[in-house]
């Protein structure tokens, strides 16, 4: 991240703007922070020179991060003494990462200031920081000028509230989920909803096709007559057994029966690629890109202490201009003393009163990270973990229980908790193991 004595600036009229720079340079820090997407190596005439990551990049970038998480060799006392601590709940909740804290220690915290300031060097630079982080995180999800990028303190739920305000439904939806939703992503749309319907499995175990459109033919009928709001609203991928839906088809099915596509990414998000707005050819190119994307940081690695993320359509929050959702300081532009005008930006309005300022700044660094290390790294990881898990399985003298889905089923992470009587793994095929 840039940092506020490396910036550029010009004067004009006695006063200093401040821009932030295309790159960082290399000599500034040896922090592989600093390389979202590539290395760079010093030329002869110290020009940065731009190389894309190979195999041994990532494998040598994922060997740090090992040594880095905080509590790895932590210890705990239990009934057979102590024993190094696994952590193996990656589902739940990522780990925290000793270089990104000492990032936030050294470079963060000693200029923080206000964001609602700018009138100080630390406000200045803490408000260049977050909106930083949040730059990277826009183009890590490939968001265009139509879409905002908000922070949400409470995750998923968060943002599925604050989406839900905005939308300024007259009349109650009709809303599709899938099977295997969370819990956030459920129940506010049962307590809002006319209607909830359920699209089914198909026999690889992800949402069908078929079935949502069967639901949709019908439903979007019904939507018409009624005057309300289509809204197809799913899980990613299971955090079950880490299936992945075809995202870009089902919201191209969707947006065909006009209605609004929202994914939710708090499992697959750490995981595999997001993108808001795919590029795709043929007869669905106008109609792949995603209406809303919600996923909590938290679950990242290094990403405890983060807020929830919610990339949405900005044509959604409409009915913020009137009221934001949590409307306070900083979401006006004017206030007298019987009337107030609000912001007009989208992103800057729905993120009323003192914003999680760090958390957001530590958001974009786990972002970044997660661009330096390539969806597709991380994914080849899962794979080999998959084959040496399921190799390993043939071993064990155990009575296994498999679901009937295949093997071959795309996954997006894997899904381990431990105990003296019973194994449980979640990795696609692999169901139930009771030990002998």
């Amino acid at each position: 991240m840039a940092r506020f004595g490396d910036v550029a600036n010009s004067r004009s009229a006695h006063r200093i703007f401040y821009t932030m720079p295309e790159k960082p340079t290399v000599n500034s820090s040896e922090s592989i922070l600093h390389r979202p997407n590539s290395k760079y190596d010093n030329s002869t005439d110290h020009t940065p020179v731009c190389r894309t990551n190979n195999a041994a990049d990532s494998t040598m970038l994922m060997t740090y991060i090992n040594e880095n998480i905080m509590g790895r060799s932590k210890t705990f006392r239990g009934p057979f003494g102590d024993r190094k601590t696994l952590y193996c709940d990656w589902t739940a909740s990522g780990k925290s990462l000793s270089f990104i804290e000492d990032f936030i220690i050294t470079e963060v915290l000693p200029t923080y200031g206000n964001t609602h300031t700018t009138t100080n060097v630390t406000s200045l630079q803490t408000t260049m920081f977050r909106h930083e982080a949040r730059d990277i995180i826009r183009n890590a999800v490939r968001a265009s000028v139509d879409d905002a990028v908000i922070f949400v303190g409470s995750g998923c739920t968060g943002a599925i509230h604050k989406l839900i305000h905005n939308l300024h439904l007259e009349q109650p939806p009709i809303v599709i989920v899938g099977p295997f939703e969370h819990h956030s992503n459920i129940l506010p749309w049962r307590h809002l909803a006319r209607k909830v319907c359920r699209a089914e499995t198909d026999s690889s175990g992800t949402v069908s096709l078929h079935s949502l459109e069967s639901i949709l033919r019908v439903e979007s009928i019904s939507a018409q007559e009624l005057g309300c709001k289509l809204i197809v609203c799913m899980a990613a991928a299971s955090n079950v057994t880490g299936i992945l839906v075809d995202v870009n088809a089902f919201s191209s099915l969707t947006h065909r029966y006009g209605g609004l596509a929202f994914w939710d990414y708090a499992t697959a998000a750490p995981y595999v690629k997001i993108d808001m707005n795919p590029i795709v050819t043929g007869p669905n190119r106008d109609l792949v890109y995603k209406d809303a994307v919600y996923f909590s940081m938290h679950k990242f690695i290094g990403g405890p202490q983060t807020p929830g993320v919610l990339i949405a359509k900005r044509s959604l929050f409409s009915a913020g201009e009137s009221q934001p959702s949590g409307c306070g300081g900083g979401t006006v532009f004017f206030v007298r003393r019987d009337a107030q005008v609000y912001l007009k930006d989208v992103e800057e309005r729905e993120e009323g009163g003192t914003p999680a300022i760090v958390e957001s700044i530590r958001a974009g660094l786990v972002m970044q990270l997660k661009e330096a290390v390539t969806c597709e790294a991380i994914m080849e990881r899962e794979e080999a973990l998959v084959k040496y898990v399921d190799y390993s399985v043939g071993n064990l003298k155990c009575e296994a229980f498999y679901s009937p889905y295949q093997f071959n089923c795309h996954r997006s992470h894997e899904f381990r908790e431990f105990n003296s009587f019973r194994t449980v793994l979640s990795l696609g095929k692999i169901q139930h193991l009771e030990l002998k």
